[in-house]
């Protein structure tokens, strides 16, 4: 039965019987696969529709094979999605016959978690008639799509009221410079364009002098991730990191709208990481592929981060810290050496994940507790970003409370 019924399905597909394919045919072709390679020349593609999307973002993979069968059997065509994908749609797509083949499939899934997801590889899986002998080999390799934390596309507002200077975007300051602001009149130098020269007060005075106007200058922003490797307690799917790197993506949302200049770093891997862009660049989707790219690594506390990065910073700065708290004993200390060279400081205090076991969950937030009545007594700015509240949320309830 089980031979007639191949026999049927390869007539239907190739349009002619093959007469070899009964009793000890089969056997002869299932020997033909072991002798001979039952796949001849193949070409194969994907286009994956989006290289970057937001966690819980959808992507399709669409993909095609095309090649040949050189003796009967069954070929299936198989896109491997990434483990923490959600499939919607799956594109494994079958074919039964010899001769050419083309295949296509397009699988539709969802991306729930930060990081970056492989999409692949593409592999072909061919079977002879009986199922004794298989050939399995990887057509594409992977395609890598970096899925970003979900940020919150936030107003500025709330920070700027809150936290003198913050965010203060693009601005002048009262040197000379070239915004279109006056700031003064001074001799005329051979450098000079003429476009500059005040005539009325060159007439006055009987010498050439020129206006000068005020300084354009940018605010600039220097993030502290916290990436130690006790960050990474909890699942995939639920742990502080992912947290972390949301805030970070939400003042990064925020920076960037409002054109300030932005510097980031990752304590806790010994060769901490760093994401600095070229000035004037539109840095955003390289910052949101920094923080996709981070892992849990290390002990590293921030204090050796802050020792190389604050005497490049400029002058009245902006520094966040973007941590869960519990573990660390400096944070206070970093806070205040930074808030002594005159620089706006705040803490973001992020939550915890509520897959954890309740007895190390209460531990945890009663050490995250007292770090942060710590950092209040001390007279550091913080804002308790625990409990799923978004950064507008924790900023409104702080402001309600006090």
């Amino acid at each position: 039965m089980v031979a007639a019924g191949l026999l049927a399905a390869v007539t239907f597909v190739t349009g002619s019987p093959i007469p070899a394919l009964t009793g000890a045919g089969l056997l002869t072709l299932a020997g033909l696969f072991q002798l001979v390679p039952p796949v001849g020349s193949v070409e194969a593609e994907r286009e994956v529709d989006s290289v970057r999307t937001v966690e819980g973002g959808d992507v399709v993979s669409r993909a095609r094979l095309d090649g040949t069968l050189r003796v009967p059997g069954v070929i299936t065509l198989d896109d491997e999605p990434p483990a923490i994908a959600e499939i919607q749609s799956p594109g494994r797509r079958t074919h039964l016959g010899v001769g050419a083949f083309a295949l296509e499939g397009d699988t539709e899934m969802t991306l729930p978690v930060r990081g970056v997801a492989d999409i692949g590889p593409l592999t072909a899986f061919a079977l002879d008639p009986l199922g004794l002998v298989s050939h399995r080999f990887e057509a594409l390799s992977p395609d890598s799509v970096h899925v970003w934390p979900r940020g919150e596309d936030a107003d500025e507002q709330p920070l700027r009221a809150r936290y003198e200077r913050m965010l203060s975007g693009r601005h002048n300051v009262p040197n000379p410079g070239e915004s279109l602001e006056f700031y003064g009149i001074r001799e005329y130098q051979p450098s000079d364009p003429m476009r500059k020269v005040n005539w009325n007060q060159t007439a006055a005075k009987g010498e050439m002098l020129v206006n000068e106007n005020e300084q354009q200058t940018y605010g600039e922003v220097a993030v502290f991730v916290d990436a130690r490797r006790i960050t990474g307690i909890g699942t995939h799917r639920e742990n502080p990191l992912h947290e972390v790197c949301r805030f970070a993506t939400t003042l990064g949302n925020i920076a960037y709208a409002t054109q300030d200049v932005m510097r980031a770093y990752a304590f806790g891997p010994a060769d901490f990481d760093r994401f600095r862009p070229d000035p004037g660049s539109p840095w955003k989707d390289q910052y949101n592929d920094w923080l996709t790219e981070l892992e849990p690594a290390g002990d590293l506390t921030v204090e050796p981060v802050l020792d190389e990065v604050l005497p490049y910073l400029t002058e009245r700065s902006i520094v966040v810290f973007i941590t869960p708290l519990f573990g660390d004993d400096v944070i206070g200390d970093a806070a205040h050496r930074a808030m002594a060279l005159e620089n706006d400081v705040l803490v973001i205090a992020t939550g915890l994940p509520d897959s954890l076991p309740d007895a190390i969950q209460d531990s945890l937030d009663e050490d995250r507790e007292d770090r942060l009545a710590n950092l209040r007594d001390r007279g550091v700015p913080v804002i308790d970003a625990a409990a799923g509240r978004t950064l507008e949320q924790a900023i409104d309830e702080q402001e309600a409370m006090m």
